[in-house]
């Protein structure tokens, strides 16, 4: 079993990042909240903590760079119903702070905002993982916020943003998400275009 990998961070995007290590590039899938913080860090070596999911037709790595994120993400995946996509998608939506209040708190309408989370999946969840998520995850869980960057969005441009918001909100991502991705694009070019925004976008989620 692989409990991380270190290396050079080679390549990545929102979805997935390569990581180079003994001469060996290694593709792992990651939620939005590791790739802003990797983007906060820069190019070099990075250190991810590693969930393997072995199937008869797939051998895949999910990366981490944080060990509390990795943690919830496997207390997801044993709910009936949330795969390892759905719970990628998930803490791709909420930070790991944001999804234990959430499920601390029985807010089962939040996690119906997820797209693939319906209401029976989002009760499940809450029941299954409610004392769980107290008991294994309250004592560090504030120390590894990894928080959304909510200045990336100018104030002069915020019209033409949250037009680029709805729209995927009409095609059924929920806002945080919707945010993260505009955030992003944002940083990368402050005058994109809200069709570009958009074109983009949908090529991120």
């Amino acid at each position: 079993m692989i409990e991380y990998i270190y290396g050079k961070l080679f390549s990545k995007n929102p979805a997935s990042v390569v990581v180079e290590a003994g001469g060996i590039g290694y593709l792992l899938n990651i939620t939005l909240n590791t790739y802003n913080a990797l983007d906060r860090l820069g190019a070099g070596e990075v250190r991810l903590f590693v969930h393997e999911v072995i199937r008869e037709d797939a051998y895949e790595l999910y990366g981490f760079l944080d060990q509390s994120e990795r943690q919830i993400f496997r207390l997801l995946i044993g709910v009936s119903g949330i795969g390892p996509a759905t719970g990628r998608l998930i803490l791709s939506t909420f930070t790991p702070k944001e999804l234990v209040s959430i499920i601390a708190a029985g807010d089962d309408r939040s996690l119906q905002g997820v797209k693939g989370i319906g209401v029976k999946t989002a009760k499940r969840a809450i029941l299954d993982l409610k004392d769980k998520v107290v008991a294994e995850m309250a004592d560090f869980i504030d120390a590894k916020d990894l928080t959304r960057d909510d200045k990336a969005v100018p104030l002069a441009r915020r019209e033409l943003y949250e037009e680029a918001e709805q729209a995927f909100v009409t095609l059924g991502y929920t806002k945080a998400m919707a945010h993260k991705v505009i955030a992003m694009l944002v940083k990368e070019d402050p005058d994109m275009s809200v069709n570009d925004i958009i074109r983009r976008g949908l090529q991120m989620l």
